[in-house]
């Protein structure tokens, strides 16, 4: 899913065209149809900029462990936005709300059937802004236990 996500986003300078590329890697990740796609939430920001990248590296680790476990496509934002995607938004200028609606959208989009939290997402504004979503859409919610 990595590969598929990273394909359709790599050109994407705004929001909206990343929102756009991660709908058709669905697509394509799903033949057309809506099938089971699984999200892995969790801390990113939350802990400071100096944490960011330890975080980007749980977070991964945690998915890459969801995947294994599960026969459908599973993703985070890790997959979604590369360093170099990041950096083309010029993400870290966006407003929080920015990225909390971007999510609400991947969330409410139909693809999206299951949702994991990691640890520690209550710590995470964005995280439980997910779990809040999720809710509402009575979507499947796993909660992962730490390590």
């Amino acid at each position: 899913m990595t590969e598929l996500l990273q394909e359709h986003v790599k050109e994407a300078s705004t929001l909206a065209e990343v929102l756009e590329g991660v709908f058709k890697a669905f697509h394509v990740a799903g033949d057309g149809k809506k099938k089971s796609i699984g999200y892995v939430s969790g801390i990113i920001t939350s802990d400071g900029p100096d944490k960011i990248q330890k975080n980007i590296e749980v977070l991964d680790g945690y998915t890459a462990k969801v995947r294994a476990q599960r026969e459908f496509p599973i993703f985070s934002a890790v997959d979604v936005f590369s360093n170099e995607v990041f950096a083309r938004l010029n993400a870290f200028e966006l407003p929080a709300e920015s990225f909390e609606d971007f999510w609400r959208q991947i969330l409410n989009s139909g693809w999206v059937s299951h949702i994991f939290m990691t640890p520690r997402w209550q710590e995470s504004k964005g995280a439980t802004d997910e779990y809040k979503t999720a809710k509402k859409l009575a979507l499947k919610i796993h909660f992962i236990r730490e390590d």
